[in-house]
């Protein structure tokens, strides 16, 4: 017996399953504290509106942490000093970190000079000066990136973007406002990936999810098919075993019992 889906109502389910699945991706509403909790890997390149680009790459790290729930993160910002040979012999421009959100994806990012070494220890709060780098407000595209773009307050005043490129990484880019007469402008992109490994369904989302449905279903019309193919072979050696025993002798009569 198939039960009480059926064959039919096993597909139907299967797909019902896959497309309530991309339907709640496509619909699902972007954190951006979800989205920047967690370890990330820095790089950051410069280069002018005259095309000249920088052979410089700065590394640096965002280690960030939900606090009350998804309100708000905080963390901190180290930038990787090399030592000639490139490896990395220490830490510098250390800074705190704060997020505050006044809905999941509007909220401003505010930074502060460290004064001890932030992978040792915390700050006093009364002692770190906390100041605004930018405030956000994302919007989804239809391609499914989530963009803000906004006023940077930074030491060089102008104007970013950031763009969430995908679930693991992220493009901040800084494009001053002013600059003297004659000046090249020097425009700075921040690109990000996660770095702490993940779980199969954490990097490819709702991908993973569908391939899994997938290979059910592959799997489900595997069993339906050998299932249906022992009924069918069930059923015709039960039919041969009948006209086997028709074409024979009919069965003796019972005995009867003397009275």
């Amino acid at each position: 017996e198939m039960g009480i889906l059926g064959r039919g109502g096993i597909v139907a389910a299967l797909c019902l399953v896959a497309s309530s699945a991309l339907l709640a991706e496509a619909t699902s509403d972007f954190e951006f504290a979800k989205f920047f909790h967690g370890k990330w890997s820095v790089e950051i390149r410069t280069a002018t509106t005259g095309g000249t680009k920088s052979a410089d790459v700065q590394l640096a790290s965002y280690h960030m942490k939900m606090q009350d729930g998804a309100e708000s993160l905080k963390g901190i910002y180290f930038e990787n000093a090399t030592d000639a040979s490139g490896a990395s012999s220490e830490i510098r421009n250390q800074l705190r970190v704060r997020v505050d959100l006044t809905s999941p994806t509007t909220g401003a990012f505010l930074q502060a000079k460290a004064h001890m070494n932030v992978l040792e220890g915390e700050d006093s709060e009364k002692d770190l000066k906390w100041k605004t780098l930018f405030e956000f407000d994302f919007t989804a595209y239809a391609s499914g990136v989530k963009v803000s773009t906004g006023e940077w307050h930074g030491r060089s005043k102008g104007i970013y973007q950031f763009t969430v490129a995908s679930p693991t990484s992220w493009i901040l880019t800084v494009v001053p406002t002013h600059a003297a007469e004659g000046e090249e402008v020097a425009i700075q992109t921040i690109s990000a990936h996660r770095a702490e490994k993940q779980s199969l369904f954490e990097k490819h989302g709702t991908t993973a999810l569908v391939f899994m449905i997938f290979m059910a279903f592959k799997v489900a019309q595997i069993y339906i098919k050998h299932r249906g193919g022992q009924r069918r072979t069930a059923a015709a050696a039960a039919q041969a075993d009948k006209v086997a025993r028709g074409a024979g002798k009919a069965p003796a009569p019972k005995a009867v019992k003397a009275e």
